[in-house]
């Protein structure tokens, strides 16, 4: 009597400990993310002639998160201006595939006068996760730099949050923030490494 009463408490044990899992990993958080880089660069004339037409012929564009709207930009010279990659990883651990993420920024906690725009990586890839499966996200942001120095440019990567927007079919569209203040690897190259 006493062994089947003990294999009784296992088995409900195992039960409750599977729902609290299950719980977890496919209703209050089955989508995690994490900064794992950032790439930057300086921008050459090309990339500099497409920043001023976001502001001048394309403004407002819909697909563009404009964070400071200048009526001119702060300088002409194509050196001042940086182009930002956050390389995010997606870790979906739920049941159901992710079919949409959508980047933005969130708040900016210094520098805030220093950013000109962000667009968000759906506009140009899929940023869908298959279930149980990792994948890489970005979020480009435009960035004045003129007149700031490496460990400048490095705490104002490391001055804001990203919201990220995620839909699955099954739970619909959910939001979490990250925090890039604790980014510690930044690469100096337009070239993504996974």
């Amino acid at each position: 009597m006493g062994v089947l009463k003990n294999k009784k408490v296992i088995v409900i044990f195992l039960v409750v400990l599977a729902i609290i899992i299950l719980t977890y990993t496919q209703y209050i958080a089955p989508i995690s993310f994490s900064i794992e880089s950032v790439n930057w660069y300086i921008t050459d004339q090309m990339e500099f002639d497409s920043i001023k037409y976001m502001y001048t012929e394309n403004f407002p564009d819909p697909d563009i998160q404009y964070i400071n709207e200048f009526a001119e930009l702060p300088s002409e010279n194509p050196n001042d201006y940086m182009k930002v990659f956050y390389n995010i990883k997606v870790k979906n651990k739920s049941l159901f595939d992710v079919v949409g993420i959508e980047s933005l920024v969130d708040e900016i906690y210094k520098y805030k006068d220093r950013f000109l725009y962000s667009v968000s990586s759906s506009h140009t890839l899929s940023n869908s996760v298959d279930r149980f499966s990792n994948s890489m996200i970005y979020c480009d942001l435009y960035i004045y730099v003129a007149g700031l120095s490496e460990n400048e440019r490095e705490e104002l990567l490391k001055s804001l949050s990203l919201k990220l927007i995620y839909k699955t079919n099954f739970w619909g569209t959910r939001t979490e923030n990250v925090n890039t203040k604790n980014v510690n690897r930044f690469i100096n190259s337009p070239y993504i490494e996974d």
